[in-house]
């Protein structure tokens, strides 16, 4: 019998890479034993069997009929039935939520994340940045919500987030936006103080630890194990900017423990990336009372239209609210919000894959339309929201050009008005 293996390979790689991606592991899923029994068929053919990346590589030798037909017939039955494992973390069917699970398997690190909360509260109170959108402690909260959906199933994988890793990435969490209100940086020029806000969260988090006698330290109460100070500082500073492949972000060994600097960095960067909805935003009539530059207010409307992020499943979508009369909205706001949030997701998609988060973005935004008592944005933040997107495009369409572009597909346009 004639047979191309490289057809009936890449039929099955599919299926197999499909299970995959909608589990944890490929250990996992290989727990189906007739699975095993393929895959241990199709890697004889292989010349470059990869499993990290489920590649199968086919050579051009016959594949005996008897067995094909086995293998045709379980990768139809696959393809048809086969349903994704539930993994459940947390009683009763709940979701899953990192403090919660933090408390049951260590309470003294669940008390000492207390204590950083109640450290940050006063500092975050009064904001110094008072015409952007919120980065109060409202904030940190909303984002470790959204890191407890990212990290759902990766807390059922072989390697789950540690006790100590699950407070380092709490702890910096609550502290990622405290160099927000350090006034003695950058003359007091707010504009500065914003762009090196992370680095002055390194330093407050550094001083509190290093200097804790000095007058201008902050006490924040970090947990006293050694170095973990460090860590927290670190991941605090990684939520935007940092280049996360440095060395410093390496594993390493604390105490019992592997500590996976890297995946936390990334994990609280793309939580932080998706507190993009109108609770970010006070109530837009204050736009008109305070003096805020045009740049900010488009700011504030992307958050305003954005109703919620849902991340189910490890699966994140973003739904969108848009005003009566605001079709042209579709071509300005989802691109520039949608398209922000999947450069993200690509710049970050190689350490999950990494450590087995199986994390993924919807390229099919959910969109409302003509919703009564939503606000226009005004002419001059519609110019600039228009000039930002064609800018975006044309940046977009020169990665294209080199391979690497991430325009995401638009949502569909509006319903026609029912006559």
């Amino acid at each position: 019998m004639d047979v191309d293996p490289l057809q009936e390979v890449s039929h099955f790689a599919t299926v197999f890479n499909g299970i995959v991606d909608r589990t944890r592991t490929p250990a996992e899923t290989r727990q189906d034993q007739k699975l095993d029994e393929i895959l241990e068929e199709l890697g004889r053919l292989a010349r470059n069997y990869h499993p990290r990346q489920f590649v199968v590589a086919p050579s051009r030798e016959a594949l005996d009929p008897r067995k094909l037909d086995e293998i045709r017939e379980e990768t139809s039955r696959l393809a048809k039935s086969y349903q994704p494992r539930q993994f459940v973390v947390a009683p009763s069917g709940e979701a899953l939520d990192l403090r919660d699970w933090l408390e049951q398997r260590n309470p003294d690190l669940h008390r000492a994340v207390d204590n950083v909360r109640a450290a940050v509260e006063p500092i975050l109170e009064r904001p110094l940045h008072r015409h952007y959108t919120d980065h109060s402690l409202k904030h940190s909260e909303r984002i470790i919500e959204k890191l407890s959906g990212l990290t759902e199933g990766l807390m059922n994988f072989s390697h789950p987030l540690s006790p100590t890793e699950v407070y380092i990435l709490l702890a910096a969490t609550y502290l990622h936006d405290i160099g927000m209100q350090d006034e003695r940086s950058g003359d007091a020029d707010l504009g500065e103080i914003r762009d090196r806000h992370h680095e002055l969260t390194r330093k407050i988090v550094l001083r509190s630890v290093e200097q804790p006698l000095s007058d201008e330290t902050i006490p924040l109460d970090i947990a006293r194990i050694p170095g973990i100070a460090y860590v927290v500082a670190l991941v605090a500073e990684s939520h935007r900017k940092v280049n996360l492949y440095q060395d410093k972000y390496d594993d390493f060994i604390l105490g019992s423990e592997t500590i996976r600097p890297r995946l936390l960095a990334a994990l609280l960067r793309f939580a932080d990336e998706l507190d993009i909805d109108w609770e970010r935003t006070y109530p837009i009539d204050m736009l008109h009372l305070m003096d805020v530059s045009v740049e900010s207010k488009l700011h504030w409307y992307k958050c305003y239209y954005v109703s919620g992020v849902e991340i189910k499943n490890e699966y994140v979508t973003v739904h969108y609210q848009l005003p009566e009369g605001s079709e042209n909205y579709r071509d300005l706001i989802i691109p520039l919000v949608h398209g922000k949030v999947q450069a993200e997701y690509a710049g970050l998609h190689k350490i999950f894959r990494e450590f087995g988060v199986k994390v993924m973005v919807n390229e099919d935004p959910k969109v409302r339309y003509d919703v009564a008592g939503l606000d226009r944005m005004p002419p001059e933040v519609e110019r600039i929201a228009s000039e930002e997107c064609r800018r975006w495009y044309d940046e977009e369409i020169s990665r294209l050009i080199k391979g690497r572009a991430s325009i995401p597909p638009f949502p569909p346009p509006p319903p026609a008005p029912l006559c």
